[in-house]
């Protein structure tokens, strides 16, 4: 029997060929693409993509933290930090008040075995020198005035000027002793003199001195049998921190905060073992938890999908799936599907790759590729960037912007700290009087003899930058530092200060005191760089300006006598009445705490001069502050961010995508059978143009489908010049020689 023969249907017998075909087709443009180099990482049009996603997640989070108000049970951090320079102010004060009289010391004892009758007078001029002696070699008063000294304080060698702090007696007593030459030593009873500050004893502040053992010097404000047992205890210990050389803050109970800090000089050969505390009513304005940019990072959240969305929808994905397509059709799977989508760029190299395609069937194909419709690829990078920036603005909008409301304790604060800092300038004014007079009280008129003392001063002193001794006609005799700037002309009959020029490159400001029974006058120039270093103790910019509110010094750059014209301050100005007035406006179009006090005094008030100081108020240590410092960073990573995209994208994936959509649509057009496509990146995009090469290769012989490799090199390689083939030598022939 014979059994017939079955076969399959012809269906799927084509089915089973074109699926096998189609594997194998496949295996071939997996075969070119491993032969055609792609880099990794971070090269590749995915890398600018996953790089700017990833930086928006960590600034979602940034935004988050950053903006975050912790949560602060104590008192406001400018109040602190404004505690703090208020106290080491102080503590620099009585340093400046000892150095000051250590240097007047130094300026007596120049005067030689003459000073000894002349003690009396030098009391005279000096209201908180309490005694003063001269010891000689062994120790034994040689001549005194005033109260007794206690010298068993002082040690038996002196090297160099030496403080010793005395027994309490309601003032700040301490025992100065300078070399004096010959063995002979120069010792003087001086009462420190602390700066004034403005304290409420009622509310238990105190401002306390004291020592290595804890021992209170000297106390203002509250008693210490007013202060609570944890109060008294507290600043006992603030005390020995601070005379054993350090300084910090804490808070006392509920409302009090106390700030240290040691009194240090360098005029002395050893330390001064005096310390300084601080013990003030600071409301204690507690701030809770608050995550601000809780609201930011989540419109950032949205944003960072929005522009993923964008980045990978309308340009990775596009660009792979054209690679794929390409490499199909050049690896002779002409019957791949090429599907539409994305940017123009994209889809005019479609439909390049396309006419290349009816062409390599051998089809009768136009010749004629046109350009794809479209959005351009940069609209889309654009796009995304904006976005970004949109959200920057956004946030600097409604964080960004408005200062932090300044409570009272940091205007008080502020008020104390411009107290302090007149009271520098004022007294250094002041002791300049006093200095030149303590001069002129024992000075003889003889050049000569004055010339050892004037040096003293100007050495001792920083605030001098002359001093000299003048005839009536204002002509020098005798001269210590630099050259004087007052030039020629009487000087005042009486002790004063004297400011001799609204205009010029430099105020030129002197002390000056007549020598009794003489013609001569003693006159010491101030140095101005001086009082800019007295102005520093402020806080943010501190001018010392006259009575037409000309400037005079400053703590930043100034032109001098430069008119200061900020109604603000003026207003301030006419509130003062003797005392520093704070309040909160514009100044140099920003918003600030400004804060103005006249200098005042014995000799100082004559130059009518006032300190204004004005500090902004976004510097101020405050929670708001914090909240817009961190909206400003975190806004300004934004812009950062998205024009680290717009640039890496439109370098990196834009313009490449331009230059292989104009070239294919020449190749895949009539005349276009002479281009050749350079890749100029070693990825996706050069894949794409490494296919079309191949393609247009193919167009002569369709069996170097899948088979030629890109050309070597790239179009940005530099040319180089190959030598010259040898011409092959002609090969003589002789006679009887040939065909």
């Amino acid at each position: 029997m014979t059994v017939p023969e079955v076969r399959p249907p012809k269906h799927i017998i084509l089915g089973i060929r074109n699926r096998v075909g189609t594997k194998l087709k496949n295996a071939a443009a997996v075969r070119l693409a491993r032969r055609l180099p792609e880099g990794r990482f971070p090269s590749g049009v995915a890398a600018p993509s996953i790089v700017v996603i990833a930086l928006l997640v960590v600034l979602t989070m940034l935004t988050a933290f950053l903006m975050r108000v912790p949560a602060d049970p104590g008192p406001p951090a400018a109040a602190v930090d404004a505690q703090q320079r208020l106290t080491t102010s102080v503590a620099t004060a009585i340093a400046a008040s000892a150095a000051e009289a250590s240097g007047d010391l130094r300026t007596l004892a120049a005067r030689g075995t003459d000073l000894d009758q002349d003690l009396p007078s030098v009391l005279d001029t000096h209201a908180s020198w309490r005694g003063l002696a001269v010891l000689g070699p062994d120790r034994a008063a040689v001549a005194s005035a005033g109260r007794p000294l206690q010298l068993a304080a002082l040690p038996q060698v002196l090297t160099g000027p030496v403080l010793v702090p005395l027994a309490a007696d309601g003032r700040l007593p301490v025992l100065l002793a300078v070399p004096a030459g010959e063995g002979r030593v120069l010792a003087a009873a001086v009462d420190l003199r602390p700066l004034d500050v403005d304290l409420d004893p009622t509310a238990g502040e105190t401002l306390t001195f004291g020592n290595t053992s804890g021992t209170v010097l000297l106390s203002r404000g509250a008693a210490s049998s007013e202060l609570s047992e944890t109060n008294r205890s507290a600043l006992q210990t603030a005390l020995r921190s601070a005379a054993t050389n350090h300084q910090g803050t804490t808070q006392v109970g509920t409302d009090m905060l106390l700030a240290y800090a040691p009194v240090n000089s360098d005029r002395f050969s050893a330390p001064l073992g005096i310390g300084v505390a601080t013990l003030m009513h600071v409301p204690d304005e507690a701030v809770p938890s608050r995550w601000t940019g809780l609201l930011a990072a989540v419109v950032l959240a949205g944003v960072t999908l929005l522009v993923a969305a964008l980045l990978v929808g309308a340009l990775v994905l596009p660009v792979r799936r054209l690679r794929g397509s390409a490499l199909a059709v050049a690896s002779g799977s002409l019957n791949a599907e090429i599907r539409d989508g994305g940017p123009r760029e994209i889809r005019t190299i479609t439909t390049s790759l396309r006419q290349l395609r009816t062409l390599l069937r051998g089809r009768d194909g136009t010749r004629q590729a046109e350009p794809g419709k479209g959005i351009p690829a940069t609209v889309a990078v654009a796009l995304a960037s904006v976005v970004v920036l949109g959200w920057s603005a956004w946030l600097l909008a409604a964080f960004g912007g408005a200062d932090a409301e300044v409570p009272e304790s940091v205007l008080r604060a502020e008020r104390l700290q411009t107290a302090i800092t007149t009271q520098g300038v004022q007294r250094s004014l002041n002791d300049a009087v006093t200095d030149i007079r303590g001069v002129a009280a024992v000075a003889t008129g003889d050049p000569a003899a004055v010339k050892p003392m004037l040096d003293a001063m100007v050495t001792g002193h920083p605030r001098y930058r002359s001093a000299y001794l003048a005839d009536a006609s204002g002509n020098v005799l005798a001269r210590a530092g630099r050259e004087p700037m007052r030039g020629t002309g009487p000087t005042p009959s009486e002790p004063s200060l004297t400011q001799q020029n609204t205009s010029g490159r430099l105020p030129i400001v002197y002390a000056s005191a007549p020598i009794t029974g003489r013609d001569t006058t003693l006159v010491a120039e101030l140095d101005v760089d001086h009082l800019i270093t007295l102005l520093h103790r402020g806080t943010g910019q501190v001018r010392l300006v006259d009575e037409a509110w000309r400037t005079i010094a400053s703590t930043r750059g100034y032109l001098a006598f430069e008119t200061v014209d900020e109604p603000v301050l003026s207003e301030a100005a006419g509130r003062t009445r003797g005392r520093a007035v704070s309040t909160i406006g514009e100044v140099g179009g920003s918003r600030a705490v400004a804060t103005v006090e006249p200098v005042t005094g014995d000799y100082s008030s004559s130059l009518n001069w006032t300190v204004v100081q004005h500090q902004r108020a976004g510097d101020l240590s405050l929670a708001g502050n914090d909240i817009r410092r961190g909206a400003q960073l975190v806004a300004l990573l934004g812009i950062g961010i998205a024009a680290l995209s717009f640039g890496w994208h439109y370098f990196v994936v834009v313009a490449p995508l331009r230059r292989v959509a104009r070239i294919s649509t020449r190749v895949a057009g009539e005349h276009g059978r002479g281009e050749v496509v350079y890749p100029e990146r070693a990825d996706q995009i050069g894949t794409i143009a490494s296919c079309l090469e191949i393609c247009r290769q193919a167009l002569d012989d369709n069996r170097r489908l899948g088979r030629d490799r890109r050309p070597r090199g790239a179009a940005t390689d530099a040319t180089r010049r190959m030598k010259p083939a040898q011409r092959p030598r002609r090969q003589e022939t002789t006679a009887g020689q040939g065909l």
